[in-house]
């Protein structure tokens, strides 16, 4: 716990944390181009960086960009 009241900024922190599991899970997809991921579902989780993207997107349109 920080102590920090983060609801006033929460659709900022959603959008931030989807972006950066986006980023994490980019770098599974480039793990199974290159033949390294050390999971066998690790391309169906990579597959969800564009959805989560678009969602972390809509988050960001919706609230900082009227």
């Amino acid at each position: 716990n920080t102590g920090k009241d983060l609801s006033q900024n929460w659709e900022f922190y959603m959008a931030f944390n989807m972006f950066k599991i986006a980023g994490i899970l980019q770098g599974i997809l480039g793990r199974v181009r290159d033949g390294t991921a050390a999971s066998k579902h690790a391309e169906d989780r990579g597959k969800m960086v564009y959805p989560l993207s678009q969602a972390a997107w809509s988050i960001i349109e919706e609230n900082f960009l009227k």
